[in-house]
């Protein structure tokens, strides 16, 4: 994925907040008894941050993610 479709996808996923987090309800609400697998959704998506260099919009959404799946 180059950088202009990643910005492009945050982008979008900002503009669709709610749908995010309904969607993260859901996950959340299949995972509920697999912490093993919200686990490793966590790491990658801090390896994802840690890779990636984002900036603060898109920290917010990893944040979004990760409260919604604690």
């Amino acid at each position: 994925m180059t950088t202009q479709e990643t910005h492009e996808l945050f982008e979008s996923i900002m503009q669709n907040i709610d749908e995010l987090e309904e969607h993260m309800a859901t996950l959340n609400s299949l995972l509920a008894d697999n912490l093993q697998t919200k686990a490793k959704i966590l790491q990658h998506l801090n390896n994802i941050i840690i890779c990636d260099g984002c900036v603060d919009v898109e920290y917010d959404v990893f944040e979004t993610i990760k409260n919604s799946l604690l």
